[in-house]
């Protein structure tokens, strides 16, 4: 017990002392605005994804927030993608 408390109190000091910043990896590109992020039972994660907008309007139809952030337009570009654990994306469901 006392070895493992040792190494406890000893690890977070060398770790201080050799941190050089967060690694980070790239799972996977082609993404369009990703939001929401769910692992699956076969361990993929699905991705919900916002999409990238479009040209459809509600202009005339509801009140609209004024500019700059409105009037608001988008399109059905958004879709939901999974990602296997190669890094390879399918789409589940798009045109939302």
């Amino acid at each position: 017990m006392s070895a493992l408390v040792a190494t406890t109190l000893l690890a977070p000091l060398e770790a201080a002392q050799a941190w050089a910043g967060p690694k980070i990896s790239v799972l996977v590109t082609g993404l369009h605005n990703p939001r929401g992020l769910k692992f699956g039972p076969d361990r993929e994660l699905f991705v919900a994804e916002a999409g990238l907008g479009g040209d459809q309007s509600s202009i005339g139809l509801c009140p609209q927030v004024p500019g700059p952030i409105g009037p608001y337009t988008g399109g059905f570009t958004s879709r939901v993608s999974s990602i296997d654990e190669r890094g390879r994306r399918t789409t589940v469901v798009d045109h939302l």
